[in-house]
Formats: structure tokens, C-alpha cells, sequence
């Protein structure tokens, strides 16, 4: 019950959306399955070590310094209970027993389903990327990230909440997963490609490039809020005494749970974004660093073979022509490492702690009322300087062009698969195993229709749908979603969206 307490009393600056973890639309819309085939801009979030490689399935002999711009990139989910305002008061609402039905509990044991109340967003002012062939590239974004998440301990939903009665059997509650922050942050990305030489003659060469890279972001933290992965509480039954019709439970557990906000009294959630500069911000309640490394390689490139025309007198010929070969990155192998770094809190920080709940109670005068769980409010507490963990993942994938293999196949098709490893389970992370398959279908250079579906991670199954139109060779406008499902389903968990407007040109 302490847990359920701790979140009850969750502030008002919990925000509402959460970082949107590679918000890209191309990753989106392919079931994340990207780290092995990401370009361009989509490299800023998936896998630094693509960022200086060519795009895959989009070749030309033209060798020029590349830029590729995109304006306000964005992507969001948000569980359904957030999208509610009745349901959200009703979640965190005063509850009185006198009022409160097992209706209305059971009601309260939905709107907490895990991934209900969940958020995140990611909205870039702009990504940059600036390439030139054979050497390498940079990397530049800018842009805020809020995470939020509350996934209550599952046998507490339906074992306290779904069935309503606490005094059945022993209980035991814990690993919260709640907690959140809002920063902004910026990204620099470098990556650098080596080509090998290739015989002339080959068609197939293995191993032909690869290219490494690294990202580092300088992080502002705006708000933060946690509970204590260590924060737990138990109900053991007592055998009452014989005659007696009520039963009793021993209540025990502890919890802590920790805030910072801006040290300014005045703090508005608008000041954060509309006066959303880096340095010095009076908004700002934290500095830290992010760090990720990723590789790609090449492992096969299938190329045509090249073609000759002559002109006039063979023996004499007047104008001797060469066509370039086209390549394709057949085989592409990723791997990425995400969410290395902290931050240091050092705003108006809160503390709240009851280290050692030890109550008896028994359902004879209603049981556990609203009045019995303030009990255990603790006493909230000025405190200094606190760091967290950033959320930490290692991502492998392997991507396919599949036109290469099958040059029958109309525009280019794009196949790839990615696995990805929560590596210290923090709010925002995957929080389990993640597998991804993705794919990506370019019919003519103006369209690109992407789908993909996943299991694990956070979203669990989720089937994913993206499109892409490139108007112009100069703009393109991408948008997609990870969990196409929700959009047809009235008691959907989650709805999400991703948009992009870039622009790519030549120098």
C-alpha cells in the first residue's frame, strides 16, 4: 500500500509526455528495426557509426559534400489514461471510502494497466547532418525530451485493486517503476567511413566499408521525479482470535521518493519552452552528459558489371563512353550503444521517506480507509544534490537490401531485424528484450511505404506503419507510428506519431 501511497502523492509537475526513445519516423514506421540500415538523418538517433555511410538503397556516382536538414522533427505516445483528463483526476484524485465503489475500483485498476500511464516525447528545433564522402560526417540536434511513466506492480492492479480485498493472503509489492523528467539537450554526432579498394571486376565484394561513430549530448534538466526501485510493501495475514469475525494483516515496507524542480518560485512549464535557450536558463535545474557509440559495416556489396559503348571506326573509334557500375549495400550489420551518462540534479530538491512502515490492521471499521494510508505520508524534505542513471540500451541488428538479391523486384525494398538490451532497467529504458522486424519499400523516388512489428520492450506487440513523400529532390516529409493497432481500438492502451520535414541538397 505504501507504494500505492507514494504515487497518489505525486506532484503536479509530473509532465505529461515522456522522451520518445529514437523519434524519428523512419524508425518508427519499421518497428524500430533500424540500426543496421539508418542514413542520414535517422542515424542521429539510430546508430552514430551510419552517419557517415551512403544512404542504403539510394545510390548515384554523384561524389559531393551531402546536408541533410530537418526542421521541428517530433515524435509522441501517450497511454490513453493520459489523454483523458476525467480519467487522469480520477487516478489521482482524493479517493474517500465512503464514495469509493468497487465500480469505481475496478475502473481505477484499468486506468493504472501497465502502459496506460506512460509517456514521451521528443520535439528537435532542428537535426543536422553534414557529409562528405570518404572522410566522415557531423551530426548536430537540438530539442527537448520528457519522459513520464507509472507502471504499478502488477499483482497489486489485480490482486488488491481487481479482486478488493487485501486481507485475503500474504502480499508483497514491489520494483515501482515510476518516475520521469523533462530536459533538453545538445547532440553532437561524429562519425567517420572507410571504403576498401575493389577489383574492377568483381561483382560481389565482402566487406567493403564500414563506419564508427559516437554522439555526445550536453543535457539540461528541467523536472524530475522517481520512486525508488528499492521502495517496496508487504501484507501478512494474522490468524485472528478464535471467536472473532474480523481478520487482520501486518502492513511493513518503506518507500522513497525524490523531485526537483526549478529553484525560481515563479517556474512555468512555458518558460522551458519558450525561452529554451542552453547556458545559464533560469529554467534549469540540472547539467549532465549523454554519450553512445554505434558501427556499421558493409558485409556484402553486389555490384553490376561495367558497361562500354564506342562510337565510329572500332579501329578507329570517335567517342569511347564508360557507365559507372551501380552498387548496392546488400548485407549492412549494426550496432549501437545508447543512454551512456548521467545527470546531476542541483534544483529544488524533495525528499519523501518512510523507511520502516510496521502497522496492524484490521477490516472491522472499513479496513484500509483514505485516512489509514496518510498514515504513512512521511515528512517531505528539503535535500541537496541527487544524480541519476540515464537509461541505458545496446541495440544489434542486421538490414538486407533485398532488390540486390532479387533485381526483378520494382524500386527498392529494404529489410532488416534488430534486437535491443535494457542494460540497467531506468525509467525510459526498453525494460526488457526488444525484437524488431522492419521493412522498407521505396517503389519510386518520390514515395517510401514502411511497416514493421515488434515483441517485447516496452510496447510489448506493436505493428508499425510509416509513408514517406520526397515532392522534390530537395524535401521530404516523413511520418509514421509504432503501434498502428491503437488507432482502430476504442479502448486502446497508447496512441503514437512521428513527423519529419527535411530537406537534402548538395554543396
Amino acid at each position: 500500500m505504501a507504494l500505492l501511497l507514494a504515487a497518489l502523492l505525486l506532484p503536479a509537475f509530473c509532465p505529461a509526455v515522456r522522451a520518445q526513445q529514437r523519434g524519428d519516423a523512419e524508425s518508427i514506421g519499421m518497428g524500430k528495426a533500424s540500426v543496421a540500415t539508418a542514413r542520414g538523418l535517422s542515424a542521429l538517433y539510430a546508430n552514430p557509426g551510419a552517419l557517415g555511410l551512403e544512404h542504403m538503397g539510394l545510390y548515384d556516382s554523384v561524389q559531393q559534400v551531402e546536408v541533410d536538414l530537418a526542421l521541428l522533427p517530433m515524435g509522441a505516445v501517450a497511454g490513453s489514461t493520459y489523454l483523458d483528463p476525467s480519467s487522469l483526476n480520477f487516478v489521482f484524485d482524493k479517493k474517500d471510502r465512503g464514495i469509493f465503489t468497487d465500480d469505481d475500483r475496478l475502473r481505477l485498476a484499468s486506468l493504472i494497466e501497465e502502459g496506460r500511464l506512460s509517456a514521451d516525447a521528443e520535439v528537435d528545433a532542428f537535426a543536422l547532418r553534414l557529409r562528405a564522402p570518404g572522410i566522415g560526417a557531423i551530426g548536430i540536434r537540438y530539442g527537448h525530451r520528457v519522459r513520464a511513466q507509472m507502471n504499478f506492480p502488477e499483482n497489486f492492479r489485480t490482486g488488491v485493486l481487481g479482486s478488493g480485498d487485501v486481507f485475503a493472503k500474504d502480499q508483497r509489492f514491489d520494483s515501482p517503476e515510476i518516475g520521469g523528467d523533462w530536459t533538453r539537450n545538445l547532440t553532437v554526432t561524429m562519425a567517420s567511413a572507410w571504403e576498401r579498394p575493389v577489383d574492377p571486376e568483381e561483382t560481389s565484394a565482402w566487406f567493403p566499408a564500414f563506419g564508427v561513430g559516437y554522439s555526445l549530448s550536453y543535457l539540461e534538466g528541467i523536472v524530475h521525479f522517481d520512486v525508488d526501485q528499492s521502495s517496496w510493501a508487504s501484507a501478512h495475514v494474522i490468524q485472528s482470535p478464535l471467536g472473532e469475525t474480523y481478520r487482520s494483516i501486518e502492513v511493513r515496507g518503506a518507500y522513497t521518493f525524490r523531485s526537483s524542480t526549478p529553484a525560481d518560485s515563479q517556474f512555468k512549464a512555458s518558460d522551458a519552452i519558450l525561452n529554451s535557450g542552453l547556458f545559464g536558463s533560469k529554467t534549469v535545474t540540472s547539467i549532465g552528459w549523454e554519450g553512445g557509440l554505434g558501427m556499421s559495416i558493409v558485409i556484402l556489396r553486389k555490384m553490376s558489371a561495367a558497361t562500354v559503348s564506342i562510337t565510329g571506326d572500332p579501329l578507329n573509334p570517335q567517342q569511347i563512353s564508360h557507365e559507372d557500375r551501380s552498387k548496392r549495400d546488400a548485407l549492412v550489420f549494426g550496432v549501437a550503444l545508447d543512454g551512456v551518462g548521467t545527470i546531476n540534479w542541483n534544483g529544488a530538491n524533495r525528499l519523501r521517506s518512510y523507511p520502516d512502515i510496521r502497522d496492524t490492521l484490521t477490516d472491522q471499521n472499513g479496513g484500509i480507509s483514505n485516512d489509514v494510508i496518510y498514515r504513512y505520508t512521511a515528512k517531505l524534505d528539503t535535500i541537496g544534490a541527487f544524480t541519476t542513471v540515464l537509461p541505458m540500451t545496446l541495440r544489434v541488428g542486421l538490414g538486407a537490401d533485398v532488390t540486390a538479391f532479387v533485381p526483378g523486384i520494382p524500386g527498392d525494398l529494404i529489410a532488416s531485424f534488430e534486437t535491443a538490451f535494457d542494460m540497467n532497467h531506468q525509467i525510459g529504458g526498453e525494460r526488457a528484450t526488444r525484437c524488431s522486424l522492419g521493412a522498407e519499400w521505396r517503389p519510386t523516388s518520390f514515395f517510401v511505404l514502411r511497416s514493421g512489428m515488434q515483441l517485447g520492450g516496452r510496447l510489448g506487440a506493436a505493428m508499425a506503419l510509416g509513408v514517406g513523400l520526397r515532392p522534390f529532390s530537395w524535401l521530404s516529409l516523413d511520418v509514421a507510428t509504432s503501434e498502428v493497432t491503437s488507432l482502430f481500438f476504442a479502448d486502446r492502451r497508447r496512441v503514437d506519431g512521428a513527423f519529419t520535414l527535411g530537406t537534402h541538397f548538395r554543396l
